[in-house]
């Protein structure tokens, strides 16, 4: 017999998440229930999941603005043996949750991250579904919660998501939680969500990068190779504008290299899994606004620490 699962779903105005709940209709393991979590009861993604009378749906009103209070929510209202997250912007594969419960079943394990597909459009689903999986089993040190499923019983143990993390790093945070608690994140490749593929902008990157900082800040022992690969790229960026700006380009392009290579050798990666060439550059380079925005972010905060202890 198959343990419950209740399957939370973070939504905010988002008419995508019909296609999610059709992907949840044709589950070869149907969930036991399905969260959609707004902030607000006329968001039409409660609107489009209140229609969907073919499964178990329960609307859930968050209290708590943002990402970190959002999951903790759904979490507290799940009442499944497994809590199943999925972006309203994924289409589950017609296995995943048998897949996911089949995997716990026959481990120790306690939290898994499945297999995310970018897709152009729902087109591309019944193509990129056929392709024979060729990853195995591995353990992550991170994973999003576009595709992240744990026994409920953890939150006993590490607690829930932070409500703190209004703008997203709420499963960075979760994530690091985890591995100071001795669990390790089981990568399932065979547990797939379709994603439909957004754009990465600064405005997104910038968000990423106060996200990460703040975590850096709240687990810093645990985030010092993170902290590092944001502070080598932004002062490496600084110190090139400044030697352009006083005339030394040679040196400022030398002083730069390492650092390019890096966001070239991420292209490539972006590029081998499937994105366009322009895309895959843009995507890399871009991320250096999330990199100014972790130095800025750890910056104010040391200031603020400062001004604080000051006044006392």
């Amino acid at each position: 017999m198959y343990p419950k699962v209740s399957v939370i779903i973070i939504a905010k105005n988002e008419p995508r998440i019909r296609h999610t709940l059709r992907s949840l209709m044709s589950q070869t393991v149907k969930a036991y229930e399905v969260l959609v979590v707004v902030d607000e009861p006329n968001d039409v993604s409660a609107e489009i999941a209140t229609n969907t009378s073919e499964l178990p749906i329960k609307i859930v009103h968050n209290d708590i603005p943002g990402y970190g209070g959002a999951r903790k929510t759904g979490v507290e209202q799940a009442s499944g043996d497994i809590v199943a997250f999925i972006d309203a912007d994924c289409i589950a594969d017609k296995d995943w949750i048998k897949n996911l419960v089949e995997m716990f079943s026959k481990s120790n394990v306690i939290v898994q991250a499945g297999k995310v597909v970018g897709i152009k459009s729902l087109d591309e689903v019944s193509t990129v579904s056929k392709q024979p999986n060729t990853e195995s089993p591995s353990f992550l040190r991170f994973a999003p919660t576009l595709n992240f499923a744990f026994k409920k019983q953890l939150v006993n143990v590490i607690g829930n998501f932070d409500p703190e993390f209004k703008e997203g790093g709420e499963d960075l945070d979760f994530c690091v939680r985890l591995r100071k608690a001795g669990y390790r994140i089981l990568y399932n490749p065979d547990a797939k969500v379709y994603h439909l593929k957004h754009k990465y902008n600064l405005r997104t990157a910038w968000r990423d990068g106060k996200s990460r900082a703040r975590v850096f800040i709240k687990h810093y022992t645990a985030m010092l190779s993170d902290a590092f690969i944001c502070f080598f790229h932004s002062i490496s960026l600084l110190v090139f504008v400044i030697l352009l700006v006083i005339g030394y380009p040679k040196l400022a392009l030398l002083t730069f290299t390492p650092s390019l290579l890096h966001r070239l050798y991420r292209a490539a990666i972006n590029v081998k899994q499937g994105s366009g060439i322009f895309i895959g550059l843009l995507g890399s380079f871009i991320t250096y606004a999330s990199h100014i925005a972790f130095v800025t972010e750890f910056a104010i905060s040391l200031v603020g620490l400062a001004l604080q202890r000051r006044k006392h």
